[in-house]
């Protein structure tokens, strides 16, 4: 089994920046504009100093970044990202809905043991409503995806395929998984 370390505060903003795709002024602005925050790193101890970031941070700001790359406000765009990486979900995310597999880690792919699947981040503009749901690549049913649960209405979503975004953060930050013996 293989295991990612998302929780250790290692990343310099700059480091965070780069591979969440932002300059790096600009992600400092949105620090201190509060649009962004920092959930699990370290905060800037004195002016002038830099966040340091852990790995699910930098997916979370990854994933705000897609956002806001097709349009979405900022501060929006981060409460978006934040269910995908700072809550492990089972198939469906919905709240009141029974857990069900594939299951995946906050801020990690689904995967049922045997394949990756499709991670994908459903937006939906109008409610601010998102989840994330696992799909498998050799069975696309899109049909389910265009119907917001919160209003019961279909909607056009935004789809943010989030295998993509983790494989270019990781690539920007060499990381590896490590290997646990169980």
């Amino acid at each position: 089994m293989f295991h990612y370390d998302y929780e250790t505060p290692k990343y310099p903003i700059r480091e965070a920046a780069a591979a969440a795709g932002f300059q790096l002024n600009t992600l400092r602005s949105l620090y201190q504009r509060g649009h962004f925050r920092v959930v699990g790193g370290v905060e800037a101890q004195a002016r002038g100093l830099g966040h340091t970031l852990n790995l699910r941070d930098i997916m979370h700001v990854a994933v705000a970044k897609r956002l806001m790359d097709v349009g979405v406000h900022a501060k929006d765009a981060f409460e978006a990202a934040t269910r995908f990486a700072h809550t492990g979900t089972g198939g469906s995310g919905w709240a009141g809905e029974p857990m069900k597999g594939p299951f995946r880690v906050p801020a990690g792919m689904f995967s049922d043991g045997k394949a990756e699947l499709f991670t994908v981040l459903i937006y939906f503009a109008s409610s601010g409503q998102n989840r994330v749901v696992p799909m498998d690549k050799h069975v696309l049913d899109f049909s389910t995806l265009f119907i917001n649960r919160e209003t019961g209405q279909r909607e056009n979503p935004l789809l943010i395929f989030l295998n993509d975004v983790e494989r270019a953060v990781f690539t920007a930050l060499n990381v590896r998984a490590e290997r646990i013996d169980e």
